[in-house]
């Protein structure tokens, strides 16, 4: 296993051992890339499976066929595949995506048996750290390369891979129900504040309390809090990122009532403290 920095990745790590069930070839993660896409396509003698959670992009095949991305959007390429994805032109918010590219014969019998039998599967996961941190956690960076860690990283992967499926499976709905989605999307997303009138949104929506709770989670694949701290949580860590606030003005600015609550739901929602993420990013370093 080895480190490979770039330019616009905040870390790339490449793996040599593998299993007889396959082998994890490379992982990475990128934050703010804003390099417009080349015209260029590339193949990859790989799979590689990408999830950008957040910002704005574009994927585009051989056919000419091209699919506008955004943030918790997630693809898997099969390998042989012409491809070229990266952000819009004019995306000032950069491209923030992690990676995984992976080989083995597990996943052709995945193909066999089309539970991944297209070119290219899309995947709509929303921004959410809770995804991200599965996308981290499939390969253990500090653990000794052996091929009983390589088996824990496929298996890790498989489960992954799964969940997406049964999450995607559950998001396949109508026009007009996915329409219902994203007005409640940005109701949410217009209070600016740690408190959240749910029942008023409920109203605007015309159903009751609870049909509002159980359809927007049958639709999301998150209850509507879980929705509402994950925005929070985006908004603080682009204020922990992007400015000098203290933990407390950062939580005073998100309408949080104090420094330990802030610091209590961005844990929960990333898996990080707040301290612990900004340093993480300003240093550019693995978790």
């Amino acid at each position: 296993m080895k480190e490979s920095p770039t330019t616009n990745m905040d870390f790339v790590f490449s793996f040599r051992h593998g299993c007889p069930l396959g082998r994890i070839v490379m992982v990475g993660e990128s934050h703010g890339k804003q390099t417009p896409p080349i015209h260029a396509l590339r193949t990859l003698k790989y799979y590689a499976l990408v999830y950008l959670f957040k910002g704005r992009g574009l994927l585009r095949d051989a056919s000419g066929n091209r699919r506008e991305l955004g943030g918790g959007d997630a693809f898997l390429l099969r390998p042989g595949v012409p491809h070229h994805y990266g952000p819009l032109r004019h995306n000032c918010g950069g491209w923030n995506e992690y990676y995984i590219v992976f080989e083995g014969p597990v996943f052709d019998v995945w193909r066999k048996t089309h539970l991944l039998d297209k070119d290219c599967e899309f995947f709509r996961l929303a921004p959410d750290y809770l995804w991200l941190k599965r996308f981290q956690e499939v390969v253990d960076i500090r653990a000794v390369p052996s091929h009983q860690s390589s088996l824990s990283d496929i298996s890790r992967l498989q489960l992954l891979l799964a969940d997406i499926l049964a999450h995607q499976s559950r998001l396949r709905v109508g026009d007009d129900e996915v329409e219902w989605r994203e007005r409640a999307y940005a109701l949410i997303a217009k209070n600016d504040g740690g408190r959240i009138d749910f029942r008023a949104i409920a109203r605007i929506l015309g159903v009751s309390y609870d049909t509002f709770r159980r359809r927007f989670a049958r639709l999301a694949g998150q209850s509507p809090m879980q929705y509402h701290q994950t925005l929070l949580a985006d908004r603080a860590s682009t204020l922990l990122c992007g400015t000098r606030l203290t933990h407390a003005e950062i939580a005073d600015r998100l309408g949080i009532c104090d420094e330990f609550h802030f610091s209590r739901m961005f844990k929960k929602i990333t898996g990080y403290s707040p301290r612990a993420f900004r340093t993480r990013f300003l240093t550019r370093m693995p978790p």
